[in-house]
C-alpha cells in the first residue's frame, strides 16, 4: 500500500518522486503494450495541474489560482512507457453542511459567485481566532483581547484606510484581504480542518 509523499509541486525534482511511487505500484507496467497511465485527481484548485506540469517537466497544462482552470481531462504521452492525464477537478454532488461550503471557499476551490466573501471571512477569522490567534496579531498588529471575527475585520479596514463613500470601513474590502492573505500563506503554516473535525 501506497504513504503520502510530500513533495513541492513546482519543483520537476520532487515531482519525479510521484512518478518513481507508481513504477513501485506498478512494476509490470514498463512498456509501450503496458504503459504505466498516471491521473492527476483532486478536488479544484490544489495545485493538480501544477504538479502535473512538474511531472511533465514543462508548462503545458494551465495552471492558475482559481477554480475550474482546467475543463476536460487532457492526455499527456510523457514516453512508450508513460502516459499521464489531467482532470478537472471533481466535488461530490451535495455539500451538506454551512461548514463544508465555507472551508471550500476559503480555500478557493469554488468559484466567486457561489459565495459571499463577507461570510467566508468571517468563518476564517473565527478559525484563526480559536486556532491561530498568535498568527493574526503577528500579521496584523492588531490587539485581540475581546475581539471578534467582525470586530477583527473591522480593525483591519480601519487600520488600512479602507473606506467606503459614506466614511464607514468597506468591510467587503477588508474581507477580501484577509481571504487573500490567508491563499496566499501569508499566515504562515495553518489549517482550518484537523483530523479531529472529521471523526
Amino acid at each position: 500500500m501506497a504513504s503520502a509523499l510530500p513533495i513541492v509541486g513546482k519543483s520537476k525534482q520532487e515531482a519525479r518522486k510521484i512518478i518513481q511511487q507508481c513504477q513501485k505500484l506498478a512494476p509490470h507496467r514498463t512498456d509501450a503494450i503496458k504503459p504505466l497511465r498516471l491521473i492527476v485527481t483532486g478536488v479544484p484548485n490544489v495545485g493538480k495541474s501544477t504538479i502535473l506540469n512538474g511531472l511533465l517537466g514543462q508548462a503545458k497544462a494551465k495552471a492558475a489560482d482559481e477554480p475550474a482552470v482546467t475543463k476536460r481531462i487532457a492526455r499527456y504521452e510523457v514516453s512508450d512507457q508513460l502516459i499521464i492525464y489531467d482532470s478537472p477537478g471533481v466535488m461530490w454532488p451535495k455539500v451538506d453542511t454551512v461548514e463544508t461550503g465555507l472551508l471550500l471557499a476559503v480555500n478557493n476551490a469554488i468559484g466567486v459567485n457561489a459565495y459571499n466573501i463577507e461570510d467566508a471571512a468571517i468563518f476564517l477569522i473565527q478559525k484563526m481566532l480559536e486556532r491561530y490567534p498568535e498568527a493574526l496579531s503577528d500579521r496584523y498588529k492588531i490587539e485581540l483581547e475581546g475581539i471578534d471575527a467582525v470586530a477583527f475585520i473591522e480593525s483591519i479596514g480601519n487600520k488600512r484606510g479602507m473606506r467606503s463613500r459614506g466614511g464607514n470601513v468597506d468591510f467587503e474590502r477588508a474581507a477580501q484581504l484577509v481571504v487573500t492573505d490567508y491563499r496566499h500563506g501569508r499566515f504562515g503554516r495553518v489549517s482550518l480542518q484537523i483530523v479531529n473535525d472529521l471523526i
